[in-house]
């Protein structure tokens, strides 16, 4: 789903890693990791791991993102609302978001 999502922008990248993410980063020519907060609580384990990242490699900057509200579903939420007869399509999107649940768990019955 993430690689249909950024299709089309030529600057943004999808790829899976093995071993340290500062690793990765330096193959990648790379210093700056974005990363994405979903709730306050995600901060402490975000600022954790930039911490452990900055003592492996002095290089690396983690620049921390927040969704729109909008757009912000709990993980826990979202496997409801994929579950839930009828309310999937309205609580989800992109649209191919909405047509992968549409796959997993079938129509909604109304």
């Amino acid at each position: 789903m993430v690689e249909e999502s950024i299709r089309g922008l030529p600057n943004v990248d999808c790829d899976t890693i093995g071993g340290l993410l500062v690793d990765y980063l330096k193959k990648k020519k790379s210093r700056v990791l974005i990363r994405g907060l979903r709730v306050v609580s995600d901060m402490d384990y975000e600022f954790q791991l930039a911490s452990f990242n900055r003592r492996l490699s002095k290089d690396v900057e983690t620049v921390f993102l927040m969704p729109d509200d909008q757009l912000h579903l709990s993980l826990r939420l979202d496997g409801a609302r994929g579950r839930a007869p009828g309310r999937r399509h309205r609580a989800v999107r992109p649209s191919f978001v909405a047509r992968r649940l549409k796959l997993k768990f079938g129509s909604p019955k109304v």
